[in-house]
């Protein structure tokens, strides 16, 4: 019944009360929208891929690109002969494993500079960057010398200031290698000479002292003079002869100058020996003989004697012609004169022959007291004065050597 109270007739249709075909329309269309929203988010996830692809290849063809451009540039760097050299770090770890020593501080100046010169050439075998040198070094002071540091650290700047190397070294040479010694070292290099020492001996020791004198052989030049200077009059004659400029060239000059007269040297030495044993060497027409107090074995020649006192030399006495003496020169001690030694003088060998004593031996009746003899009553006898030059009459005539004039 309806609210106006009339019954509606059996079996007639309501209209607009089937709901049946707008449900399905509805799920119809719902379901195409969702294909089609389904649709849609996959066409813009294949975008995305797509894009990603894209991106992805890109990145690739760049990182070929840049692959190619530093192959390229390594390529003209090697050419050319400059390759770079990518950025160098060095840990504490890889200097420890050199062993460096450690400094404690020292009175020794000399024992100062060696560990500095330890430290940089660890660095170097390192090739450590500047930065890090100080740091490692300083990691290695220990006791006074690590004391030092921290109020010197303290004078140059705040704790997280950068210190270089050049101006670690300044302050440390100021503490122990002092200006007065510096000084000292500088003076002995200035008179450095070569003297005894052979020429590589006297290059490693100018090399050496050289540190401490920088401002002497500022330029190649200069210190090409100053070794030259320095090198023995013989071999500095025949260097100076080629006015070299470069220190490498006048090393290598003076080494091949005495190595030259050193073989000259050797070869005059065994022509002399060859010449002393020529004439040490018995003559054909002269045979040994043998004493009566000699072995069977032993045989001596008559004239060895007189064939080595033939050969003298007048300047220096040496066994060797004048032509063949090494001797630079100088006074003799006996006269006082230029061009001899005192051995071959001839005003010595005057005052020698004027005061040669007038006999060898004594009277066997005159000789003086042995020692040991006693006087009479248990006394020993005074030790008699020797006699050498004063003879009686008795002993002159006693002696049959003496020769009277």
């Amino acid at each position: 019944m309806d609210p106006t109270g009339s019954t509606p007739e059996m079996g007639a249709p309501e209209i607009g009360t089937s709901e049946g075909p707008s449900i399905q329309l509805e799920e119809t269309i719902s379901a195409s929208q969702l294909m089609q929203m389904m649709v849609q988010q996959q066409a813009a996830a294949r975008e995305d891929m797509m894009r990603m692809v894209e991106v992805q290849q890109q990145f690739l063809q760049q990182q070929l690109q840049q692959q190619q451009a530093m192959y390229q540039q390594q390529q003209q760097q090697q050419f050319q002969g400059t390759t770079a050299q990518p950025e160098h770090r060095v840990s504490l770890l890889d200097f420890q494993r050199y062993a460096p020593p450690a400094f404690k501080g020292t009175a020794d100046p000399i024992e100062a500079v060696s560990w500095l010169k330890q430290m940089e050439k660890v660095f170097q075998a390192l090739r450590c960057p500047d930065e890090e040198k100080v740091l490692f070094a300083t990691f290695m002071l220990q006791g006074e010398a690590a004391d030092w540091w921290e109020i010197e650290k303290g004078k140059l700047g705040p704790d997280d200031a950068p210190f270089i190397w050049e101006e670690f070294k300044k302050v440390f040479h100021e503490k122990y290698f002092p200006q007065g010694i510096r000084f000292q070292k500088y003076r002995e290099f200035d008179r450095l000479e070569q003297g005894d020492m052979t020429v590589a001996q006297y290059a490693a020791k100018f090399e050496e002292m050289s540190r401490y004198a920088p401002t002497l052989i500022s330029e190649e030049s200069d210190r090409a003079r100053k070794f030259e200077n320095g090198l023995r009059g013989r071999i500095q004659q025949q260097v100076a002869a080629f006015e070299l400029s470069s220190y490498k060239d006048v090393v290598n000059k003076a080494l091949v100058i005495e190595r030259g007269l050193d073989n000259a040297q050797a070869a005059r030495e065994k022509n002399m020996k060859k010449r002393f044993r020529s004439t040490d060497s018995p003559s054909q027409n002269s045979r040994p003989f043998k004493s009566k107090d000699q072995k069977p074995n032993q045989v001596v020649t008559r004239d060895k004697g007189q064939a080595r006192s033939a050969i003298r030399c007048y300047r220096c006495g040496g066994p060797h012609l004048k032509r063949d003496c090494t001797w630079i020169g100088g006074p003799c001690f006996s006269c006082g004169q230029e061009g001899h030694k005192a051995v071959v003088c001839p005003s010595g060998k005057e005052q020698q022959r004027r005061q040669a004593p007038l006999s060898s031996q004594r009277a066997p009746g005159n000789r003086a007291p042995q020692e040991g003899q006693q006087q009479e009553g248990g006394q020993q006898r005074p030790r008699t004065q020797g006699r050498i030059y004063a003879l009686t009459e008795q002993d002159a005539k006693a002696s049959n050597s003496v020769k009277k004039y």
